[in-house]
């Protein structure tokens, strides 16, 4: 209980002798880089295999997956619906899965399920094996996904939040770019038992694998048992999710808290915010070698020149989202974001496909509308969320929006129209300015919302002038300010 916690912290840091301040701002620099050092990457590291499991697809694709496992048409495109149906229909219940049970039992199950199901899609004979496979491989991922976001939200103060959820985007971004390079390597191999794509399937599946064994090691269930932390590291820990996160830190799973979002007509702004960029995020992740494709080069260099935009959009994550905490501004920032997109879907649409290398120029303007997106979203609706049961559906229900997109992309994204793709890249276009329009309606009713409270109080306030663990009625509360 916040009183429980606050007493302890006092046993160790006492801030009303000399130097006690000082003595807190050691601990907590060296809390902040325990977190940095081990928490962070293990999170990065798994969302880059998980990143992995997905675009690898697109990769196998130009390697002959379908005539070889038989696909036809629209086979391709229906298993990466397939797979976002589930992935987003599991995204809610899996979160709540995990807040309920504890990181470290769920997401050591999640890893271990979506490299088994993507180490056996080597081994799928046609259509309906690989199709279940890719469905039971979203269903892990899914679990995952969401649970990233929820748990460096309880770990991390608001005004850090941007740039450690930055992370595994970044490594996310960088997962597309190792796929492209592997994928370079291995199918290049002439092997007499198994296809290049099958090789690419199993090696990384079989590293995915490896990964499971450190998420049980070192994932906390609660801030409270972390081992890796000493007992004044975790009280701080819990004081700073009180000051600048947090209302109740490591609330009891409540379903009745659960739910409430669905009540709130802001859950379905946010969501329709979350489709909408969630577009271009599934073209670039599971169709970037079929845009490339279009300048006419080799299976193998079309591979390669898929490294380029990802490296760029990681760089990209890493700085927008540096700058969205400095200044604090998160919708700003978004709509800038999906301006990129806007300028970088609609050259692939009109430029003429003999400028070969203004084609791929735009490809890296699109990246960086479509990697960044999700970290400063994912961010905003934390930061206005301080009850930890109903931020885990929200996390759950906005990566269930951002992923259901997958379903739009997979299907504008139609065989016959190859190598122009228009149908996806007008969807595409259409989606981002929604994006911008929905963005820019929220941040003026926060604004005005706000200005509103600070008439009513008599007090001009910023949304982080008071500690969270004081607001325990949330927006109810009076001294309440939106994170816009």
């Amino acid at each position: 209980m916040p009183g429980k916690h606050q007493l302890h912290l006092v046993d160790y840091l006492d801030t009303s002798e000399g130097g006690g301040q000082a003595k807190r701002a050691a601990v907590e620099r060296r809390l902040v880089r325990k977190l940095d050092t081990v928490m962070l990457p293990l999170f990065c590291l798994l969302n880059f295999f998980s990143y992995v499991g997905r675009a690898n697809l697109g990769n196998a694709k130009t390697d002959g997956l379908e005539k070889d496992v038989g696909l036809h048409g629209q086979d391709y495109s229906n298993i990466i619906t397939a797979f976002y149906i589930v992935f987003g229909f599991c995204s809610s219940f899996l979160c709540v899965t995990t807040k309920k049970f504890g990181p470290r039992r769920m997401i050591p199950i999640y890893v271990f399920g979506w490299g088994l199901m993507g180490t056996c899609s080597a081994f799928a004979k046609n259509f309906g094996g690989l199709l279940v496979l890719r469905v039971l491989l979203g269903f892990f991922e899914a679990g995952f996904g969401s649970s990233t976001i929820l748990c460096l939200s309880l770990v991390y103060k608001r005004d850090e939040l941007a740039r450690r959820i930055a992370m595994p985007y970044v490594f996310a971004a960088l997962a597309a770019a190792f796929s492209g390079l592997v994928s370079y390597g291995v199918f290049q191999i002439n092997s007499p038992v198994l296809h290049g794509w099958q090789i690419l399937f199993i090696l990384e599946g079989l590293l995915t694998i490896s990964c499971a064994p450190l998420a049980y090691c070192f994932l906390p269930n609660k801030l409270e048992t972390v081992w890796w932390l000493t007992p004044e590291e975790r009280s701080l820990a819990i004081e700073r999710m009180q000051q600048d996160g947090s209302n109740v830190v490591d609330s009891s799973f409540s379903l009745k808290d659960c739910v409430k979002p669905f009540l709130d007509v802001r859950t379905y702004a946010w969501g329709i915010i979350a489709v909408s960029y969630g577009v271009s995020v599934a073209t670039m992740s599971n169709f970037l070698p079929q845009i490339i494709s279009r300048l006419g080069y080799s299976t193998v260099t079309t591979n390669l020149l898929t490294c380029g935009p990802s490296v760029w959009g990681a760089i990209a994550v890493f700085a927008i989202s540096t700058s969205s905490d400095k200044l604090r501004d998160r919708s700003g920032h978004l709509i800038a974001i999906m301006c990129f997109n806007l300028i970088g879907f609609s050259m692939l649409y009109a430029v003429s496909p003999s400028k070969i290398w203004t084609l791929y120029g735009a490809c890296f303007i699109a990246a960086t509308g479509s990697w960044v997106p999700s970290v400063v979203f994912h961010t905003w609706h934390c930061n206005n969320q301080l009850d930890e049961n109903k931020r885990a559906l929200d996390a759950g229900i906005f990566t269930m929006c951002a992923n259901g997109a997958g379903i739009i992309t997979a299907q504008t994204f139609r065989a016959v129209e190859k190598p122009l793709y228009r149908t996806n890249l007008i969807a595409t276009f259409s989606f981002a300015s929604i994006c911008i329009a929905v963005t820019v309606g929220v941040r003026a009713w926060m604004t005005i919302d706000n200005r509103r409270r600070d008439r009513q109080e008599g007090v001009p306030r910023k949304s982080w002038s008071v500690d969270s663990n004081e607001l325990v009625d949330g927006e109810k509360d009076v001294r309440w300010r939106w994170q816009y």
